[in-house]
């Protein structure tokens, strides 16, 4: 297991070493530092913003065996939550926010829809890896990442205007639309939403995130 999450790791670099240089020729030198300060925001705010609520899978392992897919199912809605009422926040205060970021609106709304549910993604991996599934994390992990990088090119390629635009929804839509997919699967997998384990959930992640 561990040589294959090994293999999948370097497929997953070798393919951002690889079509860094496409981009770079194809983006002027401002739509790659733009795209470079969103990625970096998301690197920054991700545990913030969904209080990295996975990283308590392997206690809930142990914990919650029996009903692994129930405790799933209510971190990945209270790491929503979470990001809603940032959402809610960033609509109010748009402006100061996106000066702060120094990021475009439309910027900012990708980057918090796909935290409203990469959790589901964060789970599930989680999951995977205290389970031994090597083959699902691999396939949940290389698909969305080689067609988020052809999409996200040929739209590049494709667009004659705002080729930067293009990239940041090219890339990331298709990692939201398969989180998505995800987050339907936990829920009709766990089919429940439980105060006891978010309770039992937050005082594991929390230290992890500050």
């Amino acid at each position: 297991a561990g040589t294959w999450y090994t293999i999948c790791a370097f497929v997953l670099k070798g393919m951002s070493f690889i079509t860094m240089p496409l981009f770079t020729r194809i983006l002027s030198a401002a739509d790659v530092g733009m795209y470079s300060n969103l990625t970096s925001w998301i690197t920054i705010l991700s545990g913030i913003m969904t209080l990295d609520l996975h990283t308590s899978i392997n206690l809930a392992h142990f914990q919650y065996r029996d009903d692994i897919y129930k405790y799933m199912s209510s971190i990945a809605v209270a790491g929503s939550v979470v990001t809603a009422i940032f959402y809610v926040g960033s609509i109010i205060f748009s402006e100061q926010i996106t000066q702060l970021f120094g990021i475009p609106a439309y910027m900012l709304h990708v980057m918090l829809i796909y935290f409203l549910v990469n959790p589901a993604i964060l789970i599930l991996h989680a999951k995977f890896r205290v389970c031994l599934q090597y083959k699902q994390t691999i396939i949940t992990s290389l698909i969305p990442a080689i067609l988020s990088v052809v999409i996200s090119l040929l739209a590049t390629i494709m667009t004659d205007k705002n080729k930067l635009q293009a990239r940041v929804i090219g890339y990331y839509g298709v990692w939201i639309v398969f989180a998505v997919v995800l987050y339907i699967y936990v829920l009709y997998k766990g089919k429940s939403v439980k105060i006891e384990y978010i309770k039992f959930a937050v005082p594991v992640s929390i230290p992890l995130v500050v």
